[in-house]
């Protein structure tokens, strides 16, 4: 049974496993890897009227009203704001490897620069896809640079 706070957590923006089926990977998500509300150049009627707001508000007005200025919803969890970019090696036809170049979109940025893909330098990302991935069988790597590597066997 998952806690609280991972049941409260918007699961589809997350971060999931890695499983290598047939040896084959299976990204179960990969995160996202642009995040830009700033970005919406308009809502439904109906969205506008859901926050009280009016025809006379902008996007900006109405995000704010939907975050509390930013307060909940997908803005104030730390791992929707961080992702990975996969980059295999194959030979033949057959996968080898499988790099994981670990990303993060300006969590703790302001509004306005929050949501543009950088290297992560933090070993956190890749720790937390390693432990979500090693009990489906995928063993993750994790260099010096902070770079993750699963090696399959080839056929």
């Amino acid at each position: 049974m998952q806690s609280d706070s991972q049941y409260n957590k918007p699961q589809n923006h997350l971060l999931r496993r890695i499983e290598i089926y047939k040896n084959r990977p299976i990204f179960y998500s990969l995160g996202d890897f642009v995040f830009q509300t700033e970005a919406v150049t308009s809502q439904p009627a109906d969205f506008y009227q859901h926050y009280g707001l009016s025809h006379n508000h902008n996007v900006a007005d109405a995000l704010e009203a939907m975050s509390a200025n930013y307060t909940r919803g997908l803005c104030v969890h730390r791992e929707v704001w961080e992702a990975v970019i996969p980059l295999w090696k194959m030979q033949d036809g057959e996968l080898l490897e499988i790099e994981l170049h670990p990303i993060e979109l300006g969590y703790e940025l302001p509004v306005h620069r929050m949501g543009w893909p950088r290297k992560s330098t933090s070993p956190h990302i890749m720790e937390s896809l390693k432990a979500l991935s090693e009990p489906f069988g995928t063993h993750i790597e994790i260099d010096e640079e902070g770079v993750g590597r699963v090696r399959l066997q080839a056929k």
